[in-house]
C-alpha cells in the first residue's frame, strides 16, 4: 500500500475516533471534551439553532444534566475526502441517542435517531468538527 492510501486509512480512523469522542464526551458530562472535538470556530446546527464556538460548545454537556443519564451510540459513519490536500474531509453519522430520566419513581427513556452531517477539518493537533448538522430522523418516548 502506498503513503496516500495509508494515509486515507488513518484518517478515517482518527475521523471515526472523533465522532466517538463527541458521544462519549457528552455522555460523560465533558465539557472539555466534547468542545475540543470541534474547531475554535465550529457550530453545531439542531432543530432548536445554532450553537457557534467554543464558548457556546462548552455549555451543551451541562444541558444533559436534566437526564439521569444518557448513552449515544455511533452506528454508521462515512466519510468523503473531496480533494487532494489531505485537510478537509466530509462525513455522515448515523446515532441513536437515549436519554434516561426518572419522574415520580418511574423510568422514562427518550430516544432519538439522529443522522449528523459533518464537515471536518485537520490542523496541527488533528481533526476537528468544523459544522455538525443534526437531522432528527425519528424519535419516540418509552
Amino acid at each position: 500500500m502506498g503513503d496516500e492510501a495509508n494515509r486515507e486509512i488513518e484518517d478515517r480512523v482518527a475521523l471515526r475516533h472523533l465522532v466517538e469522542q463527541y458521544a462519549m464526551a457528552a455522555d460523560r458530562r465533558d465539557a472539555a471534551l466534547f468542545a475540543d472535538v470541534f474547531a475554535e470556530d465550529g457550530v453545531l446546527i439542531t432543530p432548536k439553532g445554532e450553537v457557534r464556538g467554543r464558548a457556546e460548545l462548552l455549555a451543551i454537556p451541562e444541558q444533559l444534566d436534566v437526564f439521569e443519564s444518557t448513552r449515544h451510540r455511533v452506528d454508521d459513519h462515512s466519510v468523503v475526502f473531496p480533494g487532494s490536500d489531505g485537510v478537509r474531509a466530509t462525513g455522515e453519522v448515523e446515532c441513536v441517542a437515549e436519554h434516561r430520566s426518572v419522574s415520580g419513581g418511574r423510568e422514562r427513556v427518550y430516544v432519538m435517531y439522529i443522522r449528523y452531517h459533518d464537515e471536518y477539518v485537520r490542523d496541527g493537533s488533528g481533526w476537528h468538527i468544523v459544522s455538525r448538522r443534526l437531522d432528527l430522523l425519528r424519535d419516540e418516548h418509552r
